[in-house]
């Protein structure tokens, strides 16, 4: 028993670049793993209670949205791997500038779309009748389903 919390005392405190590195993969996936727990339980949570609280037509209005809003994040073009990959070579290069460069070119990249996103958002919100959009007919859905939209 003693080996095993010295041995873990060793792998958590580091030693060399070979276990620095089995180090950090073992504790982000163990991050990983928390993370995903976390959110599982925190849904079975907060499904019924939004449910309740919004009733089904805000609540399916609320979930397609986020559920938009969750595709837009993928919508990368693959700038993320990417990146991942070129920092990996400038880091195994030892080269902090080019790292520094490519975050800042991505960043670029990134926000300008962001920003031309919110630009075309901002000329069509007035135009469209985002109930129609969504498929709610409750009074009240419809009149958020604009607004809502625009906070997300």
């Amino acid at each position: 028993m003693t080996d095993f919390h010295g041995r873990f005392r060793m792998f958590l405190a580091g030693g060399g670049r070979s276990r620095d590195r089995y180090r950090r993969a073992a504790l982000a996936g163990t991050a990983s793993v928390l993370s995903r727990g976390i959110g599982i339980v925190t849904l079975i949570a907060v499904v019924p209670l939004t449910l309740d609280y919004l009733g089904a037509e805000r609540y399916g209005l609320w979930m397609t949205i986020t559920s938009v809003m969750s595709f837009f994040a993928l919508v990368n073009l693959g700038l993320d791997n990417s990146l991942l990959n070129a920092l990996s070579d400038a880091h195994g290069r030892d080269d902090p500038n080019e790292a520094a460069r490519l975050v800042s070119a991505a960043a670029i990249v990134l926000g300008g779309g962001a920003l031309l996103g919110a630009a075309l958002f901002a000329l069509l919100y007035g135009a469209v009748d985002w109930g129609r959009v969504f498929n709610v007919t409750a009074p009240d859905a419809r009149a958020e389903a604009g607004p809502a939209l625009a906070a997300f």
